[in-house]
């Protein structure tokens, strides 16, 4: 039930902080809001509710209507002129709540609460605790995460989501560990580059480090469609080679010839004075 913080008898002023009339939307006092659910996009889950919280409140601070959550904007008495606008719009925000969650996580809030910010609290308790575990769950998958057979930009589309979340629930991360948790994944073809990267004295942002690893990627496939093209000077080696042995004089050594200057050195044995060359099929 809501509470009242008001007297019957309390007088309304604007100069006075704890009046309705100051704490309401002034620029809701003819019709409440409501909310399109296809401007919120993102609903709660067991595992992002930091992130979800963060888009949720940022929603509501700019329709100036975070206080109907946090209790800076109370229940007026039910006799005040601002209760029937008061609780039109809490209704609302309460609808917002339970359209903005999976179907599994609605029964949880649906019937427990009665206003908004008693909806906003259930949320709270059931899933804030959850947090650090996700944190370190977070950090875990970017120091696992590999390129593989992913294109780099799918891999650093894949990377920066998990490092977006764990930055809106936690702390965002700087360029230096963004970018350890980058170069980690990659394979081995990127080894002089990410070599390069970790021996700057500056720090690269992401969106650098992406363009000179998309880069370097195309560039790796280039040489690897480029064809194979036999250099002219080996080409011009080996002819000459096969040239010079297949006009090269033979001499006959026993049975057998030999081309000039390939003699077996059993030609030798036993004849100080040299090779006995005789012509083929000479017998001793």
């Amino acid at each position: 039930m809501a509470t009242h913080n008001e007297s019957p008898n309390s007088t309304t002023s604007k100069n006075s902080p704890n009046s309705a009339a100051t704490i309401l939307n002034p620029s809701l006092t003819k019709n409440p809001l409501s909310f399109n659910s296809a401007a919120f996009h993102v609903k709660l889950t067991p595992t992002n509710y930091m992130s979800w919280r963060a888009q949720f409140t940022s929603l509501l601070v700019g329709y100036e209507l975070d206080g109907y959550l946090d209790g800076r904007t109370p229940c007026p008495v039910a006799t005040a002129p601002e209760y029937s606008l008061w609780a039109h719009q809490d209704q609302l925000l309460r609808h917002a709540l339970i359209t903005f969650v999976w179907e599994s996580i609605t029964p949880y809030i649906a019937a427990a609460a009665a206003i908004a910010q008693q909806a906003w609290e259930t949320l709270a308790r059931l899933y804030a605790n959850h947090s650090r575990t996700w944190v370190i769950t977070l950090k875990e998958c970017l120091q696992n995460m590999r390129c593989d057979g992913r294109s780099i930009a799918v891999y650093l589309r894949d990377l920066k989501v998990v490092a977006d979340e764990l930055g809106t629930i936690d702390r965002p991360l700087n360029n230096d560990d963004l970018t350890v948790y980058i170069l980690n994944g990659l394979g081995p073809e990127f080894r002089e580059i990410a070599a390069s990267f970790r021996a700057r004295d500056s720090s690269l942002s992401f969106d650098d480090l992406h363009d000179r690893l998309v880069a370097h990627e195309e560039s790796l496939k280039r040489d690897e469609n480029r064809p194979e093209i036999t250099p002219v000077t080996a080409h011009y080696a080996v002819a000459s080679f096969n040239y010079s042995t297949n006009s090269s004089p033979s001499l006959s050594a026993g049975n057998y010839n030999f081309p000039l200057g390939h003699l077996p050195q059993q030609v030798f044995r036993g004849n100080r004075n040299g090779p006995n060359f005789s012509s083929r099929g000479t017998q001793h």
